[in-house]
């Protein structure tokens, strides 16, 4: 344990370790002066609070535990696991919180690849287990290390992890069943699949953003389901995710019909800087055409889009 050194909250930024976990925040994480009270701020205000979010909703940085018991902060070396690289300490009880950084962050939405996330899930329990961590915690929020003056903050090791150095470490044989209300993996994995395969058949008849507002209803109620749910921000940029991804060159191989590109270029321009072109006077900007069928201009491009895309 020569290597366990207490830091002060109050000076953070001159650790490296507490300054990479302050970069890797989210810009505005969910964090919390009691447990059960969470609300957003920017990360300069959040970090005065008692808990705060450590991951960016859409990837996995930092992989936190925790730790019940008296001896919490003493667990990885009486237990011989892998070397935390910090651990935040209740001084009222010894419970502990104990956060793993990752070199290299493992994406959880959009386009990200199922094999390194099942890969990580699988070190991530491995590690639970040998740490004698709570199975019910799911790493939303962690006991604040920065400018505290409630709980002792320590740093075990300066160094990142790669996955594989830690599950060279560990018995990733143990991975047990879980369901999709057992951690931050399986919920997200779940909510991803089922938001996405409704949003497929819908590219057509939305844009970009209207498609996004189409879909948080649908995985907010899905994610109501969930034991422990997801925060609101990461179910937002989950369906975000999902949205960009449907206009992207590579859904569907980028077989998006012409009609439908017309549609969404005429929908960006809307809103946008004016023209400096002079109207032409048959356009529909100079007719008006919406006037004489009694019609609102909204209604009018409305149905003429709707049409469009039918086509």
């Amino acid at each position: 344990m020569d290597n366990l050194q207490r830091v002060d909250p109050q000076k953070w930024r001159e650790y490296p370790v507490l300054q990479a976990l302050y970069d890797d925040l989210p810009l505005k994480p969910y964090c919390s002066l009691a447990k059960g009270a969470c609300f957003v701020q920017p990360k300069e205000f959040a970090i005065k609070k008692n808990y705060i979010q450590p991951n960016h909703p859409a990837v996995m940085r930092w992989l936190w535990f925790d730790i019940d018991h008296p001896d919490a902060l003493f667990t990885y070396y009486y237990e011989n696991t892998p070397v935390p690289n910090l651990i935040i300490v209740n001084p009222e009880n010894g419970h502990a919180h104990v956060g793993f950084r990752l070199r290299v962050e493992v994406g959880l939405t959009g386009e990200s690849r199922l094999k390194p996330i099942n890969y990580m899930r699988a070190v991530y329990y491995a590690l639970r287990l040998v740490l004698g961590a709570d199975a019910g915690y799911v790493g939303n929020l962690i006991k604040n290390p920065f400018e505290s003056d409630i709980w002792k903050v320590y740093i075990s090791r300066n160094k990142d992890y790669e996955l594989k150095d830690l599950a060279d470490m560990l018995d990733l044989e143990v991975l047990p069943k879980t369901s999709d209300n057992d951690d931050i993996f399986g919920r997200n994995d779940a909510l991803f699949d089922h938001t996405r395969h409704i949003a497929y058949p819908m590219v057509h008849e939305h844009s970009q953003k209207t498609l996004l507002a189409e879909l948080l209803p649908i995985a907010t109620a899905y994610n109501a389901t969930y034991r422990i749910p997801l925060f609101e921000n990461e179910v937002y940029t989950l369906c975000k995710s999902i949205a960009r991804y449907c206009y992207s060159a590579k859904f569907n191989n980028g077989n998006v019909s012409q009609a439908h590109r017309e549609v969404q270029s005429m929908r960006g321009k809307k809103g946008g800087a004016k023209s400096k072109r002079k109207p032409v006077a048959t356009s529909e900007r100079t007719t008006k055409p919406w006037l004489e069928l009694g019609i609102s201009r909204r209604t009018y491009y409305r149905d003429l889009n709707k049409n469009d895309s039918q086509k």
